[in-house]
């Protein structure tokens, strides 16, 4: 592709978007059609993969907290009582979860918007 603009002034890529400078040796291309340079910015999903991983991981360590994780102790006489302290363990597991999950959810979005 070739371009109007003068030696030296800035350039938005049609392709990336990414602004260059025109350089002064009457180059007449991008910078994708440049050797060693040309990447497709939508041909890599590591940003979907991830995305997907974190999302899945969030969901299974808040699921394990939410479902599995047991906050009660034995209590000698009483029987088995809830324990205030693995409790908290617990809500901290699901936030910690809901965190993960979100990140995932966000390099998803990321990856979509990085697509359009």
């Amino acid at each position: 592709m070739q371009t109007n603009k003068a030696p030296g002034e800035l350039e938005d890529c049609p392709k990336c978007k990414a602004v260059f400078e025109i350089p002064f040796t009457n180059a007449k291309f991008y910078h994708h059609s440049l050797p060693g340079i040309s990447q497709d910015s939508s041909s890599s999903p590591a940003l979907s993969i991830m995305g997907s991983i974190f999302l899945v991981i969030g969901i299974l360590v808040m699921g394990y907290f939410l479902m599995f994780y047991d906050t009660s102790v034995y209590g000698g006489d009483i029987g088995y009582v809830h324990n205030i302290n693995k409790g908290n363990n617990r809500t901290t597991g699901m936030i910690f979860g809901g965190f993960i999950a979100i990140v995932g959810t966000g390099l998803l979005i990321a990856d979509q918007a990085k697509k359009k």
